[in-house]
Formats: structure tokens, C-alpha cells, sequence
């Protein structure tokens, strides 16, 4: 299993913030590297919400479908992927700091696959670029929630 994690210091309630994140609907406005999103669940987000998302990765597109789970407002939730022989888990909490919130992102992929397990050593090259990249999605969403409380 691989890991990375990543964590950003929002100012903005630990409500604000964690509304922003889990609004899926509005994260290809919010987060840049984001291009599309589309929802396949109806209703609002939650336990069990599947989307796919297309990102711009290392100067391509990208699209992986996600479910949510564990949907706890507003103390986290976890997106759920499989995708190229690998399981998929990115855990998302928040911790209130009075006005402010620590958002922490972990990742974690787990092959299933021989081929993914064969390419497992890939990741080490790969993680300084995941590490950046998860850690700008974290500064959009800053910038996001800092100017919705802004203007509150």
C-alpha cells in the first residue's frame, strides 16, 4: 500500500469548509486542475454519491469515478475508486480551530492486480508530483472557503 498526506490550514469554520469540499457539484469551479464534473447519484451528496471526475494530470486528462462514504458532517468523509488494478481511498477530516479549520487528505492505494503490484514501484517516482498536486487542489479549496467566509 501506498500513502500520501497532505494538510492545509483554512481560515474558515470547520462548516464552511467542510460544505466547500463535499460540494462536488462545484469543484471544477473551485478547484483548477478539476476540468468536468459529472454526478450519477440524484439527490443530496452523501454516503453511497457517485461522480466521475476529469482532472488535467501531468498535462493530460484524467477521469475516475468515486463514491462517497462515511459522509460524518463536518468531521469527514472518504472518496472510494477503483481503477488499473487498484483500490483507491482518499480520507478526508477536519478539525475545528476555533474560526479556522485543519483540512487533512489521505491517500491511499492498494494494487489488487499482478500488473499493479508490478508497478507498484512507480509510485515512489510518482509521489513527490502526487504530494504537489493534492496540495494545490488543498490551496483552491483554501482560497474557496476563505472567500465565501469573507464575504459572510
Amino acid at each position: 500500500m501506498a500513502s500520501i498526506t497532505v494538510q492545509k490550514h483554512i481560515n474558515a469554520p470547520v462548516e464552511l469548509v467542510f460544505a466547500k469540499a463535499s460540494d462536488v457539484h462545484n469543484w471544477a469551479n473551485q478547484i483548477e486542475a478539476i476540468t468536468k464534473i459529472e454526478v450519477h447519484t440524484e439527490g443530496p451528496v452523501g454516503d453511497g454519491t457517485r461522480f466521475t471526475e476529469t482532472r488535467k494530470m501531468w498535462g493530460k486528462e484524467a477521469s475516475e469515478t468515486m463514491t462517497f462514504a462515511d459522509f460524518d458532517p463536518p468531521n469527514g468523509f472518504t472518496l472510494l475508486a477503483s481503477s488499473h488494478g487498484c483500490d483507491y481511498v482518499s480520507t478526508h477530516s477536519f478539525t475545528s480551530e476555533g474560526e479556522s479549520t485543519t483540512m487533512t487528505l489521505r491517500f491511499e492505494g492498494t494494487p489488487r492486480t499482478l500488473p499493479a503490484k508490478l508497478m507498484g514501484f512507480m509510485f515512489a517516482f510518482m509521489k513527490k508530483s502526487m504530494c504537489t498536486m493534492l496540495e494545490k487542489d488543498l490551496d483552491d479549496l483554501a482560497r474557496a472557503c476563505e472567500e465565501a467566509a469573507a464575504s459572510e
